[in-house]
């Protein structure tokens, strides 16, 4: 089963391919693409990290995951203001397919529009801008994955009781209940 992670970072790219005329299929998956001056416009799609997940329940574990999704959108021209105007228009054009289906097609269970940052570099009369766009893709996972085949059998299940007049964390009762097979 490939990382829930790969699968929104591919449902996204796949969303934007075709959907934004200036851009066209230019939507690549890895932020190690060189990008040369016949891809661009374009926008390159990865994730930036993850911050530690929420615990939704305890038994059996499942937590609250958040994939800090980044989209990087590059265009050059010759004049800063067109450029950043460029970057502000395609921009918003990517945020509005996000708004509208902001499950990525049932991969995350939604998403939340975070910083966006303008830069540019100027190489001779050559400016190339960048703006990246951040959305917080949100998805639940089990702990450990019931679809893989390596848990152990169960077998027998602990008891504790802390039967006290008052809790003091020290079990009063214990017991190790052997489970039917």
């Amino acid at each position: 089963m490939s990382a829930q992670r790969k699968l929104i970072r591919n449902e996204a790219a796949a969303i934007l391919s075709g959907q934004i005329p200036e851009i066209g299929t230019r939507v690549y998956t890895s932020r190690k693409k060189a990008l040369f001056e016949s891809e661009l416009p374009c926008i390159v799609v990865f994730s930036s990290g993850e911050p530690s997940p929420k615990i939704l329940s305890d038994g059996p574990r499942e937590y609250l995951r958040t994939c800090n999704l980044k989209f990087e959108v590059a265009t050059q021209g010759t004049d800063e203001d067109s450029v950043e105007d460029e970057l502000d228009m395609l921009a918003h054009k990517l945020e509005q397919i996000f708004f509208r289906n902001d499950t990525l097609n049932s991969k995350c269970t939604g998403m939340t529009l975070g910083e966006v940052n303008i830069g540019f570099s100027v190489e001779g009369r050559q400016i190339t801008g960048v703006c990246a766009v951040n959305f917080d893709a949100t998805y639940p996972v089990d702990a450990p994955d019931p679809t893989e085949d390596n848990l152990p059998a169960f077998t027998s299940a602990g008891v504790e009781i802390d039967a006290g007049p008052e809790p003091d964390a020290v079990p009063e009762i214990a017991a190790e209940i052997a489970l039917a097979q």
